[in-house]
């Protein structure tokens, strides 16, 4: 059975509670469900847009210093002999 494309949009209502919307086949109209519960059927658009992603190679390299300087820390002050 192939599959039915996404829909570009809904309302705000159905994407609350959820539930499948028909307002695509239907742009004038209130969608079903929102005529049924007799609530206002407002139209949502599409898909949020990605957030960019920060640069990986120097996230990565930050974190690893992070846990070098860390870990140096927590042997200087363990109070007992420290071992390199």
């Amino acid at each position: 059975m192939p599959l039915r494309p996404r829909a570009s949009f809904v309302c705000t209502g159905c994407h609350i509670r959820k539930v499948k919307c028909d307002l695509q086949s239907n742009p004038q109209g209130p969608c079903r469900n929102c005529r049924n519960t007799q609530q206002m059927c407002t139209r949502r658009d599409g898909v949020r847009q990605k957030s960019r992603r920060t640069n990986t190679a120097a996230t990565a390299s930050m974190r690893t210093e992070d846990s070098f300087g860390l870990a140096g820390w927590a042997s200087s002050t363990s109070g007992g002999t420290t071992v390199v």
